[in-house]
């Protein structure tokens, strides 16, 4: 697998893949399929983070084939900027099993703590709990709980929220 930051010639290929994560894991995004759905590509490409401080990193494998990404946002205030987060975590089930999202993660850990932020956060959906093992061999650690974060039709969806630091 090839990691790197996705650019504006990755952008189709991204919401091709984001929509299928939104279909397909309803419970771990906040955004939902239908909301993700109506938006044209030229909003998504308005949209699409493209600095050092908001961006998504990508693993293609050798034929060039998005199979998965993570995003950051570096908080914008002055008295906020030391924090991030993790958004949009996800891996295509053909690729998944091989380690690609703690691949992902390390990457734009990296990434993170190179321009220098000091903490970065992320909110996981409380039952999944694959996803919470990766973050806390990672080093989060959970620092609250949201009870019904989420309702995803019929169902409710509580959400861990996680800090890891740097310093």
């Amino acid at each position: 697998m090839i990691l790197k930051k996705l650019s504006n010639e990755n952008i189709e290929s991204y919401w091709e893949l984001r929509l299928r994560a939104l279909a397909e894991e309803e419970t771990s995004f906040v955004q939902s399929y239908h909301e993700a759905k109506k938006l044209d590509l030229i909003t998504v490409r308005a949209e699409f983070p493209k600095d050092d401080d908001h961006f998504i990193i990508g693993a293609c494998n050798d034929n060039g084939v998005l199979q998965g990404f993570v995003g950051f946002n570096r908080e914008t205030g002055e008295k906020t900027r030391h924090k991030g987060s993790i958004w949009g975590v996800y891996v295509a089930p053909e690729a998944r099993g091989n380690g690609l999202a703690e691949q992902l993660m390390k990457a734009i850990l990296r990434e993170a703590k190179g321009s220098g932020v000091e903490q970065v956060q992320l909110v996981v959906a409380a039952s999944n709990a694959k996803a919470k093992s990766l973050y806390k061999r990672l080093g989060f650690a959970s620092f609250g709980y949201e009870k019904n974060a989420l309702k995803v039709h019929d169902q409710y969806v509580d959400e861990e929220h996680m800090v890891l630091f740097f310093v």
